[in-house]
């Protein structure tokens, strides 16, 4: 049976998820407003905007659900704490020292780019090596250091005087009978197994993300600057000797940004949801958003070029 001790509350890690929320709605609201104008500029740049709120708020929901869930966990062999699907583990063996937070001297900081509220992150200290922080606050009164050779783990209990004396009385009572991993020198961290996850982990999944829509916007954007000098009536289907067999209004050019964005949609959900299965197939369906895209923006540069 594991003792739980829930991490400090903080107020930014509070409104997390309704920031994440309302950066989602702003989002979708420049997405809807975007598409009620007419092809150009501003269509362009609503949509753009539509991009950044959406990739500012999925961030800030992952992190907000992370901070929520966050815990450190007194087993009989080590501290455990489950951040994002992943698992640090920090065996009795490895404790080098407890100390308060002023033993960071100033370095309370997990980095510059963070949520208010939310001290999650790895950064390098010089004289104390590299250090991961499970925090919510980066008040040096509120925080323990557990050292571990070369490096060590920065927490935020909500009580750090009964988290500390938890740690100290297990680590003295601890007896070395643990086999395997659970003696290692230091802490080590346990990959997450379970969807959403696995992908949310795997860097594949941001680069293909974020490749995916630029090459959408470029869609976008080859319409819209090129959308008034266009001719009224566009050839859009070829046969197979290449006569134009569909003739349509140039307004149709506008389908083509929405079919990228549901194929996007669709590839990325089923992605994330067979990831922890099989990690291939997942990133073969992100890749394939791509493709998509790609093949759109060759279709769209032959019709308006």
């Amino acid at each position: 049976m594991a003792d739980r001790f829930p991490a400090r509350r903080s107020r930014g890690g509070d409104l997390a998820l309704p920031a994440a929320g309302l950066l989602l709605l702003l989002g979708v609201v420049a997405l809807v407003v975007g598409a009620t104008l007419d092809a150009g500029v501003g269509m362009l740049v609503l949509c753009v905007v539509a991009a950044l709120l959406g990739a500012a708020g999925t961030v800030v929901l992952v992190w907000g659900f992370g901070y929520r869930r966050l815990a450190y966990a007194m087993t009989e062999n080590a501290v455990r704490i489950d951040w994002l699907g992943s698992t640090l583990i920090l065996p009795y063996p490895a404790v080098q020292g407890i100390y308060t937070g002023q033993r960071l001297a100033g370095h309370s900081m997990a980095g510059i780019l963070r949520w208010p509220g939310i001290n999650v992150g790895a950064v390098r200290v010089r004289g104390l090596g590299p250090l991961r922080f499970f925090a919510t606050s980066t008040d040096q009164s509120q925080l323990t250091f557990v050292t571990v050779e070369h490096g060590g783990v920065v927490v935020s209990a909500q009580d750090p005087t009964e988290f500390q004396t938890a740690l100290i009385d297990h680590v003295e009572r601890y007896e070395e009978v643990a086999t395997g991993e659970e003696q290692a020198a230091t802490w080590f961290e346990r990959a997450p197994a379970r969807a959403p996850w696995t992908a949310v982990a795997d860097r594949w999944l941001a680069a293909c993300v974020g490749l995916g829509a630029l090459v959408l916007l470029a869609v976008l954007a080859l319409i819209c600057l090129r959308y008034d000098a266009l001719p009224d009536q566009l050839p859009l289907h070829f046969d197979a000797s290449g006569l134009t067999s569909q003739i349509a209004p140039k307004s149709d050019l506008l389908r083509l940004p929405l079919l990228g964005l549901i194929c996007l949609a669709v590839n990325w959900s089923l992605g994330i949801a067979v990831h922890a299965r099989e990690q291939v197939l997942g990133r073969l369906l992100w890749l394939g958003a791509i493709i998509v895209q790609v093949v759109l923006l060759i279709a769209v540069l032959r019709l308006v070029t």
